[in-house]
């Protein structure tokens, strides 16, 4: 589904596909997108075959971070990141989508219902493969 809010930067890493064999790795990067806002996480735990249900869960919780660079209010920022493994922990769910280019494989963001004994939908939005921290003046 197309998203039009936010910022074009951020609706890009949310859309970012890997080769259906790619492999996450625990220590790894992931990133949380807000609005225009870009949040650090760490990779802390990977199923790749969850159940034996032909799909991974991966673990991520939030890194902290410190920002190092004297630029002030500007878009020039650089930040240092620690993982954090007090940090509560999100899951993302793989899936492999079909394209004319290939296979694809993406994540999305669940969370474990007790009810229904299941992963259901899950809320945000990360990025796998990378760790980012941006702050928007403008807003």
């Amino acid at each position: 589904m197309k998203k039009f809010y936010g910022s074009v930067q951020n609706r890009i890493i949310e859309d970012t596909g890997f080769p259906a064999d790619y492999k996450v790795e625990v220590g790894s990067g992931a990133t949380k997108c807000g609005w225009s806002d870009r949040y650090p996480y760490s990779v802390c735990s990977v199923d790749e075959n969850w159940n034996n249900k032909g799909y991974e869960i991966i673990g991520i919780q939030a890194d902290d971070y410190k920002r190092i660079d004297n630029n002030g209010m500007s878009e020039e920022q650089s930040y240092e990141h620690t993982p954090n493994p007090n940090s509560s922990v999100v899951y993302l769910k793989s899936s492999v989508v079909t394209t004319e280019k290939g296979d694809f494989k993406i994540y999305d963001t669940v969370e474990w219902s007790e009810k229904a004994k299941r992963w259901v939908k899950g809320h945000g939005s990360y990025g796998l493969g990378f760790r980012t921290r941006y702050f928007d003046y403008s807003f």
